[in-house]
């Protein structure tokens, strides 16, 4: 949560005081997103800052991949491409995309890997 007063002055009314209450919530975890083996998926995503913002992008299975980062611009959507290499031929594999940048909450994308 963030707090700040507003202070609004006009010379033939006086001044004026409101406070103004921000509360965030985190980005809830979405997906799963399926992939089918040596295949690739796209994932939609949107900075949602005024500024332009590198975002890195991690996967947390070897099985698949994806490009380390990326500049988007304000406001500005984007496809994250990624792809998916089985370990093992036939299984059904699980794993997360994290989407991530300095001073906010990460976004989780959960990923199954499917056979062919």
């Amino acid at each position: 949560s963030s707090r700040v007063l507003w202070t609004l002055a006009v010379t033939q009314l006086g001044e004026y005081i409101f406070p103004i209450v921000g509360h965030c919530v985190a980005p809830k975890p979405q997906g799963p997103i399926d992939i089918k083996a040596s295949g690739s998926a796209t994932v939609a995503f949107k900075n949602v800052f005024s500024a332009p913002t590198v975002y890195s992008f991690t996967v947390d299975n070897p099985a698949f991949s994806v490009k380390p980062n990326e500049s988007i611009g304000p406001k500005k959507a984007t496809n994250i491409a990624v792809s998916y290499k089985p370990a093992t031929p036939g299984a059904t594999t699980l794993g997360k995309l994290t989407i991530s940048c300095p001073n906010a909450p990460s976004w989780v994308y959960y990923l199954r890997g499917k056979p062919t």
